[in-house]
């Protein structure tokens, strides 16, 4: 056989003449033949072995003996299309692989050729074959034949052949029992393919689903889990495998599973997909998600029996609803007008803010021009705010006059934003109006008040100083005492002034020294002054204004202040509620300390103590007088910290 590399043949050349034809037998369909208790044997054990195989090799195996036993023969084959039609060897039994090779790929049959019928070759022999072809069959010890085809669903999927060491006359019974079998091993056959087809497919949906982001869940209608992707397993922290029979509805919010049953109790061969927005229990707590149910399989009755979920997370768009929804709240109940335009000034939303203030309902006024509101002399206004809000820009506490519906002017407080779309791009603008008119008319009545109120204290003060001179006119020395006592009201008067500036209700201490001490530092370089923010209540500002007036009095006539040199520092801070003020000359004549109290020491230790509610000392050093104040103050902030 050492040609039969170059020799290759098939069986089914063996009837490929006419007088090879004549010596063969074409099995008609098959006649029904009482079975000996042999084949019945043969036909319970291959049925047992083949229901019990776990792979096809074994499904084979168990052919292989079959055919065998219950043909007679002394080998066997099974040969199978492939997926390119060609018929190949897939299991065999006492065969060489020299004879395998030299037939292999050849079939009497086409793939799935219909109404195909055994062929048998009792004696090949008789036959007329080629040399070559009886050379490879001689040499295998073939002596008979017969091919069985395997069929299913109606066509040719491969055959089983049976060899024979001598020549064979096939009964009715043996060509029975080889149908049976070849029926049975065909359908274990394509079962195997299916299932094999099924498990490739499933595989290849899990791997498709375990792909998504998207959660995936397949239930019944009581709500146990038959399937879920690794997506929704990692949701819940476990396996695709663990929640396997896990329930559903242990997996939904308690509050929502009311609403998500009666959705799914709609579903119907004619509507059976549904939405439902609901709360899904994960690990990280409560997420909101988008279900797409649709409905996979219905009983007689309609009824579903089983549903595939798809979800989506929109925990964050729930949350830009809930956030739209409050700002809409608290837009639509605002006290204030809230009002949006575009940028080519055309009115979009009001609120009834608006409507309050303005007059107008929303029909009336959304698609108009924002000039509507705006008086004609200041329409000016108008482009202006439009190319600062175009760069982005925010107006604050803008002050100005709008128009009412009925045609009366109101003063109103306005701030303006940019408005911008889902890229970024401003698209137009916001308005916040508040209606000033009455804080307006209590400002302008304040500052009536607070200039009638400071007329006032003047005119006092001019009547006091007035009553003074004359009291002093006739004193010894009275040219002094005049100067003096005037000068004590001028820096009383600042401090007035100041106090007036800020409505009475305080002043900053750097102010009140500065405007006690400027008139005093002629050079303007021999007052140095420095010391945090500390805010005075106004008994404290008038009564250190007196006090500074007195140190810097004494300071020109007798201290630093006295020549053309000398210096005076005046440094304060503030610290847990205490207020700390020290007055130190230097470079100026030497200080004695005076055999009795003047009326400034006096002032500052005792009176000015008192005001303050503090302690105030006077030490008379030789190389200057150093004083040192000490009160309490209230913390304060400055003006927009």
């Amino acid at each position: 056989m050492s040609n039969v590399a170059e020799s290759r043949c098939d069986e089914g050349e063996l009837y490929g003449s006419e007088n090879t034809r004549e010596n063969l037998q074409i099995s008609p369909a098959s006649s029904v033949v009482a079975p000996r208790p042999v084949e019945l044997r043969t036909l319970f054990d291959f049925t047992d072995r083949l229901f019990r195989a776990e792979t096809s090799e074994a499904a084979y195996d168990a052919a292989l003996s079959a055919i065998v036993d219950g043909l007679n023969c002394q080998r066997a084959s099974i040969l199978l299309f492939d997926e390119a039609g060609v018929m190949r060897f897939v299991a065999s039994r006492a065969l060489s692989a020299d004879y395998r090779a030299a037939v292999d790929g050849h079939s009497p049959w086409r793939r799935g050729e219909r109404e195909a019928k055994p062929i048998l070759a009792p004696n090949i022999g008789a036959l007329e074959v080629d040399p070559a072809t009886r050379a490879i069959i001689a040499g295998e010890g073939i002596a008979a034949l017969a091919f069985i085809p395997l069929v299913a669903d109606g066509g040719v999927i491969g055959k089983f052949m049976a060899y024979y060491d001598a020549p064979h006359v096939f009964s009715p019974g043996e060509v029975d029992l080889g149908l049976t079998i070849a029926r049975q091993l065909a359908f274990s056959i394509e079962h195997r393919r299916a299932s094999a087809s099924l498990a490739a497919s499933e595989e290849r949906h899990r791997a498709v689903l375990d792909s998504l982001t998207e959660m995936v869940c397949r239930f019944t209608a009581d709500g146990e889990i038959q399937f879920v992707n690794r997506a929704y397993a990692d949701a819940r922290g476990t396996t695709p495998q663990a929640l396997h029979r896990a329930n559903l509805w242990d997996f939904v919010a308690d509050s929502d599973r009311p609403h998500v049953r009666s959705m799914l109790d709609q579903l119907t061969p004619q509507a059976p997909e549904v939405r439902i927005e609901n709360r899904f229990l994960t690990t990280a707590g409560e997420r909101w998600m988008l279900w797409t149910n649709r409905v996979l399989r219905f009983d007689a009755q309609g009824r579903w029996l089983e549903a595939q979920s798809t979800g989506i997370d929109i925990s964050e768009r729930k949350a830009a609803e809930q956030t739209q929804q409050r700002l809409i709240s608290i837009v639509e109940n605002s006290s204030d007008a809230i009002i949006s335009k575009d940028l080519n000034g055309i009115i979009r939303s009001w609120n009834k803010g608006a409507e309050r203030l303005f007059g107008y309902q929303p029909d009336e006024i959304i698609g108009c021009p924002v000039l509507t509101l705006i008086p004609p002399e200041l329409h000016h206004e108008e482009p202006d705010i439009i190319r600062r809000i175009s760069r982005g820009e925010r107006i604050e506490h803008f002050e100005t006059v709008r128009v009412r519906k009925t045609g009366e002017r109101v003063q109103i407080s306005l701030s303006i934003s940019p408005v911008k779309d889902a890229e970024g791009r401003i698209t137009g603008a916001s308005k916040i109006a508040r209606d000033i008119t009455e804080r307006k008319r209590a400002e302008e009545q304040r500052t009536l008040l607070i200039n009638e109120l400071n007329h006032r204290v003047k005119n006092t003060l001019a009547t006091v100083q007035s009553l003074a001179m004359q009291t002093l006119r006739n004193t010894e020395r009275s040219e002094d005492a005049r100067a003096l006592f005037e000068s004590r009201l001028t820096a009383l008067s600042r401090a007035h002034d100041l106090l007036t500036a800020e409505n009475w209700e305080g002043a900053s201490l750097a102010e009140v020294v500065h405007r006690a001490l400027t008139p005093f530092d002629a050079g303007g370089n021999r007052i140095r002054m420095q010391g945090s923010y500390v805010r005075l209540t106004p008994r404290q500002a008038l009564a250190l204004s007196i006090a500074l007036h007195e140190l810097a009095t004494n300071a020109a006539k007798y201290g630093a202040l006295s020549g053309d040199w000398g210096y005076v520092d005046v440094r304060w801070s503030s610290a847990d509620g205490t207020l700390r003020l020290t007055w130190t000359e230097s470079e100026g004549p030497p200080v004695e300390k005076p055999t009795r109290a003047g009326f400034g020491s006096r002032l500052i230790q005792r009176s000015l103590a008192a005001e303050l509610g503090g302690s105030a000392i006077i030490e008379y050093r030789r190389e200057g007088l150093y004083a040192e104040i000490n009160a309490p103050v209230e913390a304060h902030k400055r003006v927009g910290q």
